[in-house]
């Protein structure tokens, strides 16, 4: 839920609803539901492409180097 009212979200969300209402004004109710439909597509695209990514990684051997005891 907090990453919803990040800055750059609400920015985004009022400035396609401010160009719209002068240019598209039936648009500009439904901008809210659409960059939040889009956007949540897009992060649940990309964290079931890590998961299935990440469910075949292997961590190298050259990470043990780095590890601090």
């Amino acid at each position: 839920m907090k990453h919803g009212f990040d800055a750059d979200h609400l920015a985004t969300i009022d400035g396609l609803t401010r160009y719209n209402a002068r240019h598209n004004p039936a648009l500009a109710r439904l901008c809210g539901v659409l960059f939040s439909l889009g956007h949540g597509a897009v992060v649940v695209l990309i964290a079931l492409t890590v998961s299935t990514v990440a469910a075949k990684w292997e961590v190298p051997d050259w990470m043990d180097a780095l590890r601090s005891e």
